[in-house]
């Protein structure tokens, strides 16, 4: 701010000083204008021009009336103009620089509000934001930090300015979440467990392409072939910035049996002598990863039958187990003459006691054996 003396008109005594133009700046402020009584005791009138709009400045032309002594002095009248300017730009302070995560919202409400005032103007200076941003995500989709240079500029309405830049860093921190992910399940067999893996989804707050890859952990709790636990652990990355995962858990219990053919269980028969030995197959429940044909054990009792002369009880089973102890029976009964039952009626004999002779059969009784 400043204001200019004019010129004091040629032989017109001024501050003691005759037939002198005098020049005289000094500064001042435009809200510090007041009375300017320098030339001796006397009195002065001020006429205002300007000075209307938002922009305070204008002219002031003050008129003195002083007496002197300077010859053919007495009372003079000198006039002095003060032009009032605004050269100072307004005041403007800004936010520090801030750190916010990416999607977040770059308002002036998140990352910090401006203040300006002026000195002279009756209106609040103007303040304009301008970002410039650097590799911001998700635009720089490689990118997992970036800048936003926010330069404000606070005008007055006299054409004064000034600019002060606010650093905004954007950073990617918070992992993908997932949208979608297969359940925890329990299967029979390990065949049974999905394969390929069963994919998982994600999302980001931030980068549009999320990659999600799924890595079977070495099972736990293993008791056999078909009983154990499988964690599938799925990780979702949203380009390198940050990851997360999820944990889907399979179990494999083999509860089944093997599955026994070629004998009905509970089978009923008769036969002329011993009938041949049971003739089975087995195979696991399951069968296409482990392959497992487990071998029958059999088993047969042979005892006489009250009141039935040469008529035995053959009782035979087959009984056979999987590699996880799930064991499956099947039962065979015959009823059986024996023509050594009747050659030892002839002979007055047991049938203990000619297991030795040559017959169409022979029986061990009473003795449970294993073949």
């Amino acid at each position: 701010m400043g204001y200019e003396q004019s010129n004091t008109p040629a032989g017109v005594c001024y501050n003691d000083c005759c037939g002198q133009n005098k020049f005289i700046y000094f500064e001042t402020s435009c809200n510090n204008i007041g009375p300017f009584n320098n030339n001796g005791a006397g009195f002065y009138c001020d006429t205002i021009t300007g000075f209307t709009g938002t922009c305070r400045t204008g002219t002031i032309a003050r008129s003195f009336q002083s007496y002197t002594s300077c010859p053919g002095g007495g009372y003079i009248i000198d006039t002095q103009t003060i032009q009032v300017v605004d050269t100072t730009a307004p005041y403007l302070g800004i936010p520090a620089d801030v750190t916010v995560e990416c999607g977040s919202a770059l308002s002036l409400a998140v990352t910090g509000m401006t203040y300006a005032y002026d000195r002279c103007d009756t209106a609040p200076p103007t303040v304009t934001p301008v970002d410039t941003p650097t590799n911001v995500p998700p635009v720089a989709a490689t990118s997992c930090s970036g800048t936003v240079a926010r330069a404000f500029t606070a005008a007055d309405n006299c054409g004064n300015s000034q600019t002060q830049t606010q650093t905004i860093t954007v950073v990617d921190t918070l992992p993908p979440t997932f949208t979608s992910v297969p359940q925890d399940a329990t299967f029979e067999c390990a065949d049974q467990v999905p394969s390929p893996l069963v994919t998982a989804t994600a999302a980001d707050v931030c980068q549009a392409t999320v990659t999600v890859t799924p890595a079977a952990q070495t099972p736990i709790n293993v008791v056999c072939r078909d009983n154990f636990v499988q964690p599938v652990i799925y990780t979702a990355s949203d380009g390198g910035c940050a990851t997360s995962t999820h944990t889907t858990t399979y179990t494999i219990k083999d509860t089944q049996p093997p599955v026994i053919s070629g004998l009905v269980d509970g089978a009923y028969a008769t036969a002329i002598c011993r009938p041949a030995p049971l003739t089975t197959t087995s195979i696991d429940n399951c069968p296409s990863k482990n392959r497992d044909t487990p071998t029958p054990i059999y088993t047969e009792r042979v005892e006489p039958v009250v009141g039935r002369i040469g008529v035995f009880d053959l009782r035979r089973k087959a009984t056979v187990s999987d590699v996880c102890g799930n064991t499956a029976t099947v039962r065979y009964r015959s009823l059986s003459l024996s023509l050594c039952g009747s050659l030892s009626l002839w002979l007055s004999r047991s049938p203990d006691a000619i297991d030795s002779l040559v017959c169409f059969c022979s029986f061990k009784l009473h003795t449970t054996t294993t073949y």
